[in-house]
């Protein structure tokens, strides 16, 4: 999948969201799934800052 470089600032939104709710989370468990979430919004986070896509 490509992402486009519009979608950086909404990865960096949901990774911030998904670690205030794994802290949050009396499950370790839950809260594990949650930050591994998080891990994969900043990875598409930092994907997305590349340049654009040149329009083809």
């Amino acid at each position: 999948m490509t992402e486009r470089h519009d979608d950086r600032e909404y990865f960096t939104l949901r990774a911030t969201q998904e670690r205030v709710i794994a802290r949050a989370c009396k499950d370790n468990a839950v809260a594990l799934t949650h930050f591994r979430m998080a891990d994969e919004y900043d990875r598409r986070a930092e994907k997305a800052k590349g340049p654009p896509p040149a329009d083809i």
